[in-house]
């Protein structure tokens, strides 16, 4: 910024952000208060968004915090509200339910540096010396700073507040540099005022967070916590690159809001189960067993321990029939495993070594698919008898699966054999190919098992595909979901009702796989897929730009057609996003006809028949 002699900021969602809705607050006040009167905190609960109505309605940009619970006293009719209490609490919830924004803080330290005047101009209902106390306790006020409200005027910025204080000549007609996250609000009304303006909108919500929060009263609020959580997250991740800020976005966005609350309903579905210790196969559990522990240390009710294990579906079936795994296995679900795991009775050991002949109970939790993986564990444990109990089993979706052992398996977001729930992507490949991004790894895959000392057993992991995973921005990813932990309140109330989330869960996923951004697309495009060939190991990226030459593909084979030109788990709307505009339209159109062309041919040969 060049040396000014004026600085206006805005406060909200330009220097400070929200962990929660503004309501979220006023609730906190109205529990935390009135909680000695239930009927009392129960009539101000619903009462409170209509008095704030009838105060605007009277005073317009002029209502204040008092004003408002001085209506909400009016309409009740009773003595037990103290208005200037509840704005001193209100104010103090305020106060916890904020954060400063690092990269705009920045700036205001900036300007500073530069001896520049400070002021700040805010739309809000909280008069100006209230606001300054909130500024304090961030330290962003300092001695010979203003600040002007609109309620103080009962003007907003939109509507000539800039103008009125330019004429009463609390700021100079020129020379003023406004800094604000709304457009409409901070950089229009500050242009017409003849000032500069900077445009800072990385405090704003964004799509997924908004998505998140639409939904906040059919989830009880619990879908804004997640969008307060992922808002944090977003704006205290630091970015190197627009690609890493990408990945963190739709980490905090999406990953973050999708992974963590299956977790905490797996972790609580397995203690009402009476698991004694939960399970993360890994290398795809790894992050799932990160949010476990997190979840448990921040208090998550649950009696059972999350625990890692280093397992494969080759190497359990290998287990199973006492062979060395060498075979391809008919269980594997067409995925990448590993060509030598070692003896039986190695895994076997690993397996008891690991816990899971102690008595009690034990669960696994896959993130997807048809429950192989808990199908083959509980084969390994009937036929070592190596526990009384079978095996509980949390899955994130289940489609047609395994039937062995199906009782004792439960998903999360759907059931195709029980006829429950829904996916929320095209088919079932797609939404395992997303799950396999989320939960990605540095981990290698299981190579095998080693006895490294009489009693003890090592698995051996594959680790050349660290450094890639590593150089793609795994990191980034993972520091982000640990971020959105950070903030997130957990207890009983969201262990409980997890699965009312899945609406808003459903539109984030279906928003960020199938309508990817461009840069979106480039950034978790880029993922190092790796899968088993006939000539040994592949990888590819996740989704790649096509080519004029790839519509006859797409002509012969519909949407099929991006597995025969890239790999069968390449992300096709990925793929389309980082194609030309012109490229990308004549590729759907393609694809809709071949569809179109299909159908008729099927109704043609149904009609030869009869």
């Amino acid at each position: 910024m060049e040396t000014k002699r004026l600085y206006s900021f805005d406060i909200f969602d330009t220097l400070l952000a929200r962990q929660c809705e503004a309501d979220q607050v006023a609730r906190d006040v109205i529990g935390s208060r009135l909680g000695k009167s239930e009927e009392a905190r129960r009539l101000l609960d619903r009462v409170r968004p209509a008095a704030k109505r009838a105060a605007d309605n009277r005073l317009k940009w002029a209502t204040t915090l008092e004003d408002v619970y001085r209506e909400a006293a009016f309409i009740i009719d009773t003595t037990e509200i103290d208005g200037h209490d509840l704005v001193q609490s209100e104010l103090a919830c305020e106060i916890e339910a904020l954060y400063p924004i690092p990269e705009n803080v920045q700036k205001l330290r900036a300007a500073r540096a530069q001896r520049a005047d400070i002021v700040f101009v805010s739309d809000m209902h909280i008069r100006a010396p209230r606001l300054q106390e909130i500024l304090q306790h961030f330290g962003l006020w300092k001695e010979g700073d203003r600040i002007f409200v609109s309620c103080d005027f009962g003007l907003t910025k939109a509507e000539g507040l800039f103008d009125i204080l330019i004429e009463n000549g609390h700021l100079p007609a020129k020379g003023v540099v406004h800094v604000g996250n709304s457009y409409d609000s901070d950089v229009r009304p500050a242009e017409r005022a003849g000032f500069e303006a900077v445009h800072l909108d990385r405090g704003n919500v964004n799509a997924y967070e908004r998505s998140l929060g639409a939904y906040s009263h059919e989830t009880m609020g619990l879908s804004a916590r997640l969008a307060g959580a992922s808002r944090y997250a977003r704006l205290h991740v630091p970015a190197e690159s627009p690609h890493h800020g990408h990945l963190r976005d739709v980490a905090a966005g999406v990953v973050s809001p999708v992974l963590v609350p299956f977790v905490l309903w797996a972790l609580r579905r397995a203690d009402r189960e009476g698991v004694k210790r939960l399970y993360f196969p890994h290398p795809e559990g790894h992050i799932l067993f990160q949010i476990a522990r997190r979840l448990v240390e921040k208090g998550a009710d649950v009696a059972c321990e999350p625990r890692a294990i280093y397992v494969s579906r080759q190497a359990l079936r290998c287990a199973c029939s006492g062979k060395d795994g060498k075979a391809n296995c008919e269980d594997c679900d067409g995925d990448p495993e590993p060509l030598e795991i070692g003896s039986a009775d190695l895994v076997v050991d690993y397996l008891r070594q690991e816990g899971l002949g102690d008595a009690g109970r034990n669960g696994i939790v896959e993130h997807g698919g048809t429950g192989s993986i808990h199908a083959l564990l509980n084969r390994v444990v009937a036929a070592t008898a190596m526990n009384d109990f079978t095996v509980w089993g949390g899955c994130f979706g289940l489609t047609s699966s395994v039937q062995d052992f199906q009782n004792a398996r439960e998903a999360f977001f759907f059931d195709e054999n029980r006829g429950v729930g829904w996916n929320p992507l095209r088919s079932d490949t797609e939404l395992q190919q997303m799950m396999e991004v989320f939960c990605a790894s540095n981990h290698g895959s299981v190579t095998g098992y080693r006895r490294s000392a009489p009693q003890r057993i090592d698995p051996e992991v594959e680790e050349s595909s660290e450094s890639r995973l590593e150089a793609w921005g795994l990191r980034v990813v993972h520091d982000t979901i640990h971020r959105f932990l950070d903030v997130l309140v957990v207890d009983d109330h969201l262990a409980r009702f997890a699965k009312l989330l899945r609406p808003p869960q459903a539109e984030i996923i279906h928003a960020f796989w199938e309508r990817p951004g461009r840069g979106e697309a480039n950034a978790w495009g880029a993922f190092p897929r790796e899968w088993v060939t006939g000539d040994g190991k592949t990888v590819e990226p996740c989704a790649s730009a096509y080519h004029w030459s790839d519509i006859v593909a797409f002509a012969r084979y519909g949407r099929k057609g991006h597995e025969k030109i890239r790999h069968q788990r390449s992300w096709l709307e990925g793929s389309l996003a980082v194609c030309s505009d012109s490229l990308k339209y004549v590729l759907q159109i393609t694809m809709r006809l071949s569809r179109k062309g299909r159908h008729l041919k099927e109704r043609l040969f149904k009609s030869t028949l009869f």
